[in-house]
C-alpha cells in the first residue's frame, strides 16, 4: 500500500543496504588514500625537495598547514551548495564524483614536482577538492 506525503512534507528515499555499502566503500578508499599520503608521501617528497635537514620540519608543517586551510574552509561551502543542488543523480553524488576526478591534476602535479612550491601548490589543489 502506498502512502502519500502531506502538504509541505518532503519525500525521502530509503537508504538501503547497497547505498550503505557503496558509501562505506567510498570513504574506506578515501581514508586508505589519505593516511599514507599525509604521513609518508609528503614527508618523503619534502625530504627530496628540501635539501636543508634543519628546514624540512618547517617545510612539512607549511605544506600541511596550507593544505589544511583549504580542507577546513572549502567543505562547509561545498556542503551549503550541495544542500541546494538538485540533479537526477542526487545532491551529493555529482559533487563527490566531480571532486574525486578534480583531485587527479593535483596528484599529478605532486608526483612530477621538481620544486617545493610545486609540491605545496599540488597539495593545496588536492585539499581544495
Amino acid at each position: 500500500m502506498a502512502t502519500a506525503t502531506g502538504v509541505g512534507e518532503r519525500f525521502q528515499a530509503r537508504f538501503g543496504t547497497f547505498r550503505h555499502i557503496s558509501l562505506s566503500a567510498f570513504w574506506f578508499g578515501s581514508f586508505f588514500l589519505w593516511q599514507p599520503f599525509t604521513f609518508v608521501i609528503i614527508q618523503d617528497q619534502v625530504d627530496q625537495l628540501v635539501p636543508d635537514r634543519n628546514a624540512q620540519g618547517a617545510a612539512i608543517g607549511l605544506a600541511v598547514s596550507v593544505g589544511g586551510l583549504f580542507a577546513m574552509t572549502i567543505p562547509p561551502l561545498v556542503g551549503a551548495i550541495s544542500d541546494r543542488l538538485t540533479t537526477p543523480f542526487g545532491r551529493r553524488r555529482p559533487i563527490m564524483i566531480g571532486a574525486s576526478i578534480l583531485t587527479l591534476p593535483g596528484f599529478l602535479l605532486m608526483a612530477t614536482s621538481h620544486s617545493y612550491l610545486q609540491l605545496v601548490i599540488g597539495y593545496a589543489w588536492v585539499q581544495f577538492f
